[in-house]
């Protein structure tokens, strides 16, 4: 998200809003609500650099109102998406009020399961804008006041299937591909960190032994930008179920903690982050909370032996964060094409809303509509189990494939004069 607060700065607050619980279609109606904690580390002139926590702020909602939704042919669910206004801080000094935008939603949808179950995930990325205004209580009314911000949000949302009596021990003797993207504030030598990885899982028994590859793109206290390419992670660590409080009682629906070597509590805040499986055991997404990673999300794909996609198209969703000495960018694809044109080629249309944080004179640009020409991508899907990449140039997607073949998680890696970008993509497939 890019924001800016009373005209002194950038704000990176927390990298992506995810959703990992039950969801119910009805082709005639869609609604969500999703709680997330805010925190955000300002970026002023003359790199200044201030962390502001979750403490700060009450936690907020991300709630649309119950609308009209379309299914198309059962693989993506259309919906103009209203967002209801939210407040915090209430009874206090700071009340707030928070406004967003509508947005279209084009998310990708699973094959039912049965006759008698819906799909068993939603998937979805879009872009918000919205402010945030500071309100003032005058009796049982609030008067609005100034905007204290402008706000540009990327959102990847993930909704997966719940099954009460779901056990963990469902992912155990099986191997995943994994990737994951994530940022660190701090008030030390390194303000920034975006961090940015791909690798594999093996779980057996609640421990997940894993090999991984990172890309760290960061910003020092001078406004310095580094890449580092080399992280490797092989730790272990540890997967357990995560008890649902619901109205009937303590329920397993499929929520997960994953922790760094002892399993948390139910009710507890794991070490690494709180997640979610299909009731398969076939897909996990994990909300990463103040863990090594960082803030933001990881997603775990089963290896399967099937070939990748040699056709299709595929719409690419998703976020890059860019970071150039005087600037930071972020660019959100929505209706970027991936399309599949052989074993060995693809073709990227890139489509994507860009706003820039200029450091020097503490301006936020409005989100700017990019349409770029179309790269030609050499394609590799021969990497073996659900394994692929495609690159041209400095611009590098690696991540997997479902066994479905109707879905891509990709890390996007490239380099554009003196800034460098890095994010995570999701491709699915158009009927």
């Amino acid at each position: 998200m890019l924001t800016d607060e009373n005209g002194t700065g950038y704000v990176y607050p927390a990298l992506t809003l995810t959703s990992f619980d039950a969801f119910n279609i009805r082709v005639t109606s869609l609604a969500n609500d999703i709680p997330y904690d805010r925190e955000a580390l300002i970026h002023q002139a003359g790199n200044e650099f201030f962390v502001r926590g979750s403490d700060r702020w009450d936690r907020n909602t991300h709630s649309s109102s119950p609308g009209a939704a379309t299914l198309l042919e059962d693989t993506r669910l259309l919906a103009g998406r209203a967002l209801y206004q939210s407040i915090t801080g209430r009874g206090s000094s700071k009340i707030i009020g928070w406004t967003r935008n509508p947005y279209y939603l084009d998310a990708f949808t699973s094959a039912p399961v049965d006759e008698t179950t819906g799909p068993d995930r939603v998937i979805s990325g879009y872009f918000s804008a919205g402010k945030a205004i500071e309100l003032e209580a005058d009796g049982d009314s609030l008067l609005r006041l100034g905007t204290l911000e402008d706000q540009y949000l990327s959102v990847l949302e993930i909704n997966l299937l719940r099954k009460e009596g779901f056990d963990a021990d469902t992912v155990n003797g099986r191997e995943y591909n994994i990737l994951y993207l994530g940022t660190r504030f701090s008030d030390e030598t390194t303000p920034l960190a975006i961090e940015a990885g791909v690798g594999q899982w093996q779980i057996n028994g609640g421990t997940v032994s894993q090999s991984q590859s990172f890309t760290t793109v960061q910003r020092g206290s001078s406004g310095t930008v580094t890449t580092d390419p080399t992280g490797t992670r092989t730790e272990s660590w540890a997967l357990s179920n995560r008890t649902s409080r619901l109205s009937k009682g303590d329920v397993d629906i499929g929520r997960l903690n994953l922790d760094i070597t002892t399993a948390s509590g139910d009710f507890q805040q794991p070490d690494i982050g709180i997640g979610a499986s299909t009731p398969d055991g076939s897909l996990m997404a994990f909300n990463l909370d103040d863990s090594p990673l960082g803030d933001g999300i990881l997603i775990a794909a089963e290896q399967t032996a099937n070939s990748a996609p040699a056709t299709g198209q595929f719409r690419l969703q998703g976020v890059a964060l860019a970071l150039a000495p005087d600037t930071n960018r972020l660019r959100h694809f929505d209706n970027a094409l991936l399309t599949i044109d052989s074993s060995s080629a693809a073709t990227l249309s890139p489509v994507a809303l860009t706003s820039t944080h200029m450091v020097d004179n503490e301006t936020v640009t409005k989100p700017a509509l990019e349409n770029l020409p179309d790269i030609a991508l050499t394609y590799n899907s021969q990497a073996g189990d659900g394994q692929v990449q495609f690159s041209a140039g400095n611009l590098v997607l690696e991540g997997f494939h479902t066994a479905s073949q109707d879905q891509f998680y990709l890390r996007l890696r490239t380099t554009e004069g003196n800034e460098d970008q890095i994010g995570l993509v999701i491709a699915t497939r158009l009927p």
